[in-house]
């Protein structure tokens, strides 16, 4: 599962090597295996940055501003971090960070494409949205409203999935459409690869599919029934 974003909310506290305590981790993210080979980078709520293989987790100390990181990327050669802290943690290599300041909000979301990062709310509230060509000055915008749970970007469009079982796309990150939406879902990830978009539902155990973004399939593994 290394190709396309992976995301973990509040990953099962984990114990790591002969230290007794124990740590959060928030975020996961791999762009592809050119990226980081077999390797996930995450962001804890503590100063320091895990690496996961799949199998074992392992973590350094770093310069990573303390605060509560939720969302995680890459894109133009750096890791961007966000969460409701206001502001971001930027780095090229994963060991040594850099913080900028962002406007305040709960940003639990984050993917780049087509030149720019882009950060969805998880809040409905104002901002709605953080857009930003570089990983470091961003602009508040008028994004679309809800409670935005994951963000990814593929097939040339950004797809975002909302714990209101709502899914929006855009093809330049700053105009989107609702494309999908079934109030009973509450989803939780989205991410791309091999030609389709993915999300999870924790309401109903469904799966949302799509090979384009915009036309999307569920899928109930326990029945194993499609259904639009």
């Amino acid at each position: 599962m290394c190709a396309g974003d992976a995301r973990i909310e509040d990953y099962p506290k984990v114990t790591l090597g002969e230290e007794s305590n124990s740590i959060s981790i928030r975020s996961l993210h791999c762009r592809s295996r050119s990226d980081c080979g077999d390797l996930f980078r995450c962001v804890a709520d503590t100063r320091r940055i895990g690496e996961f293989n799949g199998q074992h987790l392992e973590y350094r100390d770093s310069t990573v501003p303390v605060g509560s990181w939720y969302a995680l990327t890459y894109g133009d050669g750096q890791w961007v971090a966000l969460g409701d802290a206001p502001d971001v943690a930027v780095s090229t290599n994963g060991a040594t960070w850099n913080e900028y300041p962002v406007p305040a909000g709960s940003w639990q979301s984050v993917a780049y494409g087509n030149g720019r990062f882009v950060a969805l709310s998880s809040t409905d509230a104002a901002s709605e949205e953080l857009v930003s060509t570089n990983g470091q000055s961003w602009t508040a915008a008028t994004g679309p409203a809800g409670p935005w749970t994951a963000v990814t970007f593929g097939a040339g469009r950004f797809v975002a999935v909302s714990s209101s079982g709502q899914i929006d796309t855009s093809t330049n990150g700053t105009q989107w459409s609702s494309v999908w939406h079934h109030s009973n879902l509450d989803f939780t990830s989205v991410a791309y690869g091999g030609g389709h978009f993915v999300t999870t539902d924790s309401a109903l155990g469904a799966i949302g599919l799509s090979t384009n973004g915009l036309q999307w399939s569920r899928l109930f593994p326990a029945r194993n029934t499609v259904t639009d």
